[in-house]
């Protein structure tokens, strides 16, 4: 389940779960967790935020300011992406940082 994402399916995106809703939902509903865990390390998950913010600043401009920003933005992403990753191998991850949460729910 994505957490950390943009605004989407506007305007019927009301809500985002957290580990502790995801469980108090499933509960409530009468069903067993057989899995719950975070998706992303922290480095990454920091790394995709400033790549939607940076995408996300070039996609709301419009015309000249959009192309003369599009080749900062495409090295800037591609940077990012390289060094949280390279990071993300090296750094401990922290467990209050996710992108998502990946849920495997049985019936009792």
């Amino acid at each position: 389940m994505p957490f950390l994402y943009p605004l989407h399916d506007a305007p019927f995106d009301f809500q985002r779960y957290t580990k502790y809703g995801l469980q108090r939902d499933v509960e409530q509903v009468g069903l067993k967790i057989v899995s719950l865990k975070k998706s992303g390390h922290a480095m990454r998950t920091a790394g995709l935020l400033m790549c939607l913010a940076i995408a996300g600043g070039v996609h709301a401009q419009r015309g000249l300011l959009r192309l003369a920003l599009l080749p900062i933005a495409l090295i800037a992403v591609i940077t990012i992406n390289v060094v949280v990753w390279l990071s993300s191998l090296v750094m401990p991850d922290w467990s209050h940082m996710a992108m998502g949460h990946e849920l495997e729910v049985r019936k009792p």
